[in-house]
């Protein structure tokens, strides 16, 4: 299973899917008969969701801004160019 190190965003995605796929199976099954899972199988869920996106988050934060970010608006137009003054004669 060498593509889990390769592809994270891969990994990550098959985890938040599986975690999705528990929680909503137990949201089913507590409205269909009213009984709720046992907390570890919703927990187990949860914490697949969670931890993936954690992970994201981190890898986002410690990269820092991308280089081919827009620079920052500046304050002062610069796309017009500014009126001459006249000559005064």
């Amino acid at each position: 299973m060498a593509w889990l190190t390769r592809w994270p965003e891969l990994r990550d995605v098959v985890a938040v899917c599986i975690g999705s796929v528990v929680v909503l199976t137990g949201l089913g099954v507590w409205v269909a008969t009213g009984r709720v899972l046992p907390w570890g199988f919703l927990g187990g869920g949860f914490t697949a969701i969670g931890v993936p996106v954690a992970l994201a988050a981190r890898r986002i934060v410690s990269t820092g801004p991308s280089s081919s970010s827009p620079p920052p608006l500046s304050s002062s137009p610069s796309s017009s160019p500014l009126p001459e003054a006249p000559d005064g004669q």
